[in-house]
């Protein structure tokens, strides 16, 4: 017998790598056109199905691709990045879709 240690979270979360990304977080980058609080993030996920563990996901992608930031000051989430994205940095295709956004 085999023991399948990923939990059913973790198989609906695609790789970074992914094209799916693009798709699953459009729609919270669009969201993210006014600066959200956490709590508003969550229940904008929740009427649309999301866990929280898929919210969490999809800001740490949108964060790492360098679309969106989290505001320490106003305690938000908000469009732009005060760096360049991980994945730029890289090279890697999946920042390059999300900038043309």
């Amino acid at each position: 017998m085999t023991i399948n240690r990923k939990s059913w979270v973790d198989r609906r979360i695609p790789p970074v790598c992914s094209s799916l990304w693009d798709t699953l977080v459009l729609p919270l980058f669009d969201y993210l056109s006014s600066p959200r609080s956490i709590d508003d993030i969550i229940e904008w996920g929740a009427i649309r199905g999301h866990s929280h563990s898929m919210i969490n996901n999809m800001l740490a992608f949108l964060s790492l691709v360098g679309k969106v930031r989290h505001d320490e000051a106003s305690v938000c989430w908000m469009l732009g990045s005060e760096r360049q994205s991980y994945l730029e940095s890289r090279g890697d295709r999946q920042s390059a879709i999300m900038v043309q956004r």
